[in-house]
């Protein structure tokens, strides 16, 4: 089964996306930066999703440069890893910053399910994509 990487503090958020994608993935729970690090590098999943203040930790608002500093443990680690953002309304300056700084895509709070399922979506058609453009590279490359 696949599995999806879930870091909030908030156990409602890792319950409700439990509960919406509970037939198609294992999610596994993380409530600090720290733990989600160590479950990261241990496991690999086909998801993270992470909440933008575990991110941000306690420092105030973080630019682009910031974020991508955050990021580089996670992509040290597994380059190619599919990482989602999850803010409230009131933070979204703060999701758009850590997707333009490498996460893939971010979800607001509440937790919407056609949210998510396009979210989902979208990532798994970025995988198509670039297993095809992997594929076309060396079928170029063996000419």
């Amino acid at each position: 089964m696949k599995s999806i990487l879930v870091a909030s503090n908030n156990k409602q958020v890792c319950n409700t996306i439990r509960s919406y994608l509970n037939t198609e993935y294992e999610v596994e729970e993380a409530s600090s930066k720290e733990s989600f690090l160590a479950q990261f590098r241990r496991t690999r999943h086909e998801f993270t999703f992470i909440d933008v203040e575990l991110l941000r930790g306690s420092g105030s608002s973080k630019g682009a440069s910031d974020y991508k500093a955050e990021f580089q443990a996670f992509r040290q680690e597994f380059p190619n890893a599919f990482i989602v953002v999850m803010s409230s309304q009131t933070m979204i300056r703060e999701a758009v910053s850590a997707v333009k700084a490498g996460a893939n895509d971010y979800l607001t709070y509440p937790i919407d399910r056609d949210e998510l399922t396009h979210v989902i979506e979208t990532l798994h058609e970025s995988i198509r994509m670039k297993s095809e453009l992997d594929y076309l590279r060396d079928s170029v490359w063996d000419l």
